[in-house]
């Protein structure tokens, strides 16, 4: 894979090749973004690039040999160094000693959560950092750049992924394989601008149940086609679900949406044909914007502590169904 074939972030594309082109790349570079962003793609597409023997403005030809020994991980010329447990460890890099040392030849090492590095293996690493090999390339990857011990970060030329568009969401969607899938909108707008969360939701069997839950859930609440008694067992449905923030985030991607089409958006969630709840009309606007908000406040009381979900659900579920029901 070129940074050709990777979708969005087009400054960070135009960096790199530029950088590549002119012979500029720094030794240590370091690809910063939360879980799912893209990191690994780009760090191993730069380092295809870095030992690709007949590189075109600065993008790897894919048809030479080291390029071709990529996808199996066998080539020699690079060195791929993963966390042991919850982190990277001093005896990882003694091991890698003999890698940083090999003459005659380019070489990259891509290091992955480069943040879990324990005090003892940053000085180990900061030792070859500080009079790296002209042939010695090092990829970072990390969540966050504050993570990484000081020392580690002022030696790497930092790129920040952003996140990414719904549609280039839904271009990554497709490119993977995913183009016959129904929902592909939906798991763009609840990934977050993430590519690896779209793609783990795009393969998830499950996925389809939750979706309906939400869709039968919103098209409710909208149209207030149900007294506040029956949520009652709405809600103790819904709190029992391993899945539950999940489904929650499904739902405040469909209530937000309606509040887009209220606004007169052209643009559509392709849900499904003609979706368009029958309460719609009567739908305070206000009241939509609150329920995404009430959503949001209890997807982060799920993540940050201890609740009771289901009273958490329930009255969740009780203020959407308030908010919408108060007519304009």
């Amino acid at each position: 894979m070129s940074f050709s074939h990777l979708v969005g972030q087009d400054d960070l594309r135009s960096a790199l090749k530029g950088s590549l082109a002119r012979g500029e790349t720094g030794h240590a570079t370091l690809f910063t973004g939360p879980a799912g962003s893209g990191k690994k793609s780009w760090g191993t597409a730069l380092a295809r690039a870095l030992l690709c023997s007949r590189t075109i403005n600065g993008e790897a030809c894919l048809s030479c040999l080291s390029c071709r020994s990529f996808p199996e991980e066998k080539n020699p010329a690079f060195l791929l160094v993963q966390p042991k447990g919850k982190s990277l460890k001093i005896e990882q890099f003694r091991e890698a000693r003999p890698f940083f040392q090999l003459t005659g030849m380019r070489r990259v090492c891509l290091i992955e959560n480069a943040s879990s590095m324990t005090a003892p293996a940053a000085s180990s690493l900061l030792v070859t950092l500080e009079e790296p090999s002209d042939e010695l390339f090092f990829i970072l990857l990390a969540d966050r750049a504050d993570l990484l011990f000081s020392t580690i970060h002022s030696r790497c030329r930092h790129y920040r992924l952003k996140a990414m568009k719904p549609g280039e969401i839904t271009a990554v969607l497709r490119g993977a394989g995913h183009g016959s899938h129904e929902r592909l909108d939906v798991i763009a707008r609840i990934s977050g601008g993430l590519p690896g969360r779209a793609l783990k939701a795009a393969g998830d069997p499950d996925f389809e149940s939750r979706l309906s839950m939400a869709t039968e859930l919103a098209e409710n609440l909208a149209g207030g086609s149900k007294p506040l008694t029956e949520y009652l067992d709405i809600a103790e449905d819904l709190s029992a679900r391993d899945d539950l923030p999940e489904v929650l985030q499904i739902l405040a991607v469909l209530l937000r949406e309606l509040l887009v089409r209220a606004y007169g958006s052209s643009e559509e969630l392709r849900l499904s044909p003609g979706w368009n709840p029958a309460g719609l009309q009567r739908v305070n606007l206000s009241g939509l914007e609150e329920a995404v908000i009430i959503i949001n406040s209890a997807l982060k009381d799920l993540a940050t502590i201890n609740v009771n979900r289901r009273l958490l659900v329930l009255s969740t579920i009780v203020l959407i169904q308030r908010r919408l029901a108060v007519c304009p």
